[in-house]
């Protein structure tokens, strides 16, 4: 329901107002990247991630040799 309330907004702006708001497409790539970063970290629990050197973060970090979260993940952890 929320996808389609958001297609007839992006339909009115382009048919109607013949402009299209780059605010939303703003806000829909925060949230999908703030739902990746915390599906990300749920996705690394100590039981997928006890063979890794630094377990309880992800992959693509363990394989960087980053031994903690950045700050920008700490709030999704």
């Amino acid at each position: 329901l929320t996808y389609a309330f958001a297609a007839v907004s992006l339909v009115l702006l382009w048919v109607y107002g013949g402009t299209l708001s780059l605010g939303q497409g703003i806000f829909f790539g925060l949230g999908g990247f703030a739902m990746a970063m915390f599906l990300k970290l749920e996705a690394s629990s100590p039981d997928i991630t006890a063979i890794h050197s630094t377990p309880v973060i992800p992959a693509f970090m363990d394989w960087n040799q980053l031994t903690v979260l950045p700050w920008f993940w700490v709030p999704f952890n």
